[in-house]
């Protein structure tokens, strides 16, 4: 009579004891094919600690041993490339929204200092012309102390210095 591989396998691994408080333990039942996510069962592999280790191709190719309680309860679903790419996508999307975000703050900041310097050169010219009285007309080194102080303002805004 030809055995199947699921009765080999049964020989190689018995039915498990009872443990010290009397219960069985919960074996998990895995054959040689199944799929589980990107895995499926190649061979086992012994034991992994005091779980079952089974021989797993990944769907990337990859052959690895997992543990076949983890492998079945989902808790392990690739040999680890699903979480690369989720890694390296969470990392692209990340460093194109810091790109995203750099040129979003130099376009406002173009927007607003530009804006800012003209009135600073405007409010220059005004004091300059003298026909307001902000600066008193008996102090003309203070006005142009003034007039100076707020053109090279301007300069330092416009070239984003500030």
């Amino acid at each position: 009579m030809i055995k199947t591989e699921l009765e080999i396998l049964a020989e190689s691994y018995p039915e498990p004891s009872p443990t010290p408080d009397g219960r069985r333990s919960r074996a998990v039942e895995i054959r040689v094919g199944e799929r589980f996510n990107r895995l499926v069962a190649v061979q086992p592999a012994g034991k992994k600690g005091h779980l079952i280790a089974w021989q797993f191709r990944c769907d990337c190719g990859t052959l690895c041993v997992h543990s076949s309680a983890k492998v079945k309860r989902g808790r392990i679903t690739s040999c680890g490339c699903q979480q690369r790419k989720t890694r390296d996508t969470f990392r692209a999307k990340a460093k194109l929204r810091a790109e995203q975000a750099a040129t979003r703050r130099r376009t406002v900041a173009r927007e607003v200092t530009q804006p800012a310097a003209d009135a600073m050169r405007e409010l220059a010219r005004i004091l300059s012309d003298n026909k307001t009285r902000i600066v008193p007309d008996d102090d003309p080194e203070l006005r142009d102390r003034v007039v100076q102080n707020l053109r090279k303002f301007a300069d330092i805004v416009e070239k984003g210095e500030l």
